[in-house]
């Protein structure tokens, strides 16, 4: 193999594994990188065109109960902290609403064992308040049942969240010790069953240097399996005080770029978004190496401290709660990416989310044995 070889390829059909780790090794140098994002920008271009919506997020809607929590994430350390109270989650909704923002995410912790009550409750709020126009993604970890996921459907969820971070087994335990791989994987299939589009997400930065480059191509692959798969974002690991990861390397904005353009060679036309970790100056960055179509651009949350040095001040506040918009930041990278806004988003294609027990069954067998 050779670079220019295998990157032609890759205006053509998906990268193999093979490819893909070659990549990784072989595009370390700032020209080769470069090489990389031009060819993941065309394929996004390709596949996706260069036309970027909108999108908003509401954090704190659930607590984490993982015990212990993720070594990497500094939400829910504080012991008087309290999830956003339903009445605010769906006075932001009403607010992305009313900014003309048609799809937003819930995201909140887990709690292992769950049906979904919690999620029920506060996504049936939002639609008895009238917001049934708004295309919702729940990402509250893999603690739902396949009948409170059906429901959820009904009132305008579009896709569940099964975020992996990294598949590495070793890893993943290490790294997640209060979280289950296993029923993770079985989350992502239920979703499927459900009849939802599947969202997922991996961390840039996480794992081993000496293996990280495989775990990162085994990760892509084995996301790849969900034939639902509809979104993903890459996360930057990003050092806090408060977590127990405290003195890992930061991940270079380099490196997590480069997993953004191989995740585009991959997927090829998925909504592919950065997320924790980035700054909005590094954004910029995603967007060159192939991420698209949706720029999160509208915020709510609680007044935390999380990720020390780093947070965006509000655009303003309302009961101990704040609103972020950083629409004009999106305007200006938009401008010096080459890429075009429309408030409209890109609807999910659920005919090709194939949900029948027989083909569930099947599939499950088989990502089992991989």
């Amino acid at each position: 193999m050779n670079l220019h070889e295998v990157l032609e390829n890759a205006l053509q059909r998906p990268v193999t594994r093979e490819e893909a780790l070659f990549l990784f090794k072989n595009t370390e140098t700032e020209g080769d990188r470069n090489s990389l994002y031009a060819v993941a920008r065309a394929v996004r271009k390709a596949e996706t065109g260069d036309v970027f919506h909108f999108t908003g997020g509401i954090a704190s809607v659930l607590p984490c109960r993982l015990r212990p929590l993720c070594n990497y994430c500094p939400y829910w350390r504080k012991k008087d902290q309290n999830p956003l109270p339903v009445e605010a989650i769906v006075a932001g909704a009403r607010y992305f609403h009313r900014e003309g923002v048609q799809e937003f995410h819930l995201s909140g912790g887990t709690t292992l064992g769950s049906d979904g009550k919690e999620v029920l409750d506060i996504v049936r709020k939002i639609h008895e308040a009238g917001l049934q126009d708004m295309k919702i993604m729940v990402n509250c970890g893999a603690a739902m049942s396949v009948d409170s996921m059906k429901q959820l459907k009904e009132w305008g969820v579009g896709s569940i969240g099964a975020v992996f971070e990294i598949t590495n087994p070793e890893v993943f335990r290490k790294v997640k010790p209060g979280d289950d791989l296993a029923k993770k994987i079985q989350f992502a299939w239920d979703i499927q069953k459900a009849g939802l589009a599947l969202s997922s997400g991996i961390m840039a930065g996480l794992g081993p240097e000496e293996t990280r480059y495989e775990d990162y191509v085994n990760t892509l692959f084995d996301i790849a399996q969900f034939p639902h798969l509809s979104s993903i974002y890459i996360s930057k690991f990003t050092p806090d005080p408060a977590i127990p990861m405290h003195d890992w390397k930061a991940c270079s904005v380099e490196e997590a770029a480069r997993l953004v353009a191989m995740a585009r060679l991959v997927y090829r036309s998925i909504n592919i978004t950065t997320a924790a970790g980035w700054t909005e100056e590094e954004r910029i960055q995603g967007i060159l190496a192939g991420a698209g179509n949706a720029l999160f651009s509208l915020a709510v949350n609680l007044k935390v401290d999380y990720w020390q040095g780093r947070q965006q001040e509000a655009t303003f506040s309302e009961d101990n709660i704040e609103y972020r918009d950083t629409r004009p930041d999106k305007r200006a990278m938009a401008e010096q990416c080459g890429i075009t806004i429309s408030y409209q988003a890109k609807k999910y294609d659920l005919n090709r989310i194939l949900y029948s027990e027989e083909i569930i069954k099947a599939q499950s067998a088989e990502g089992a044995k991989k």
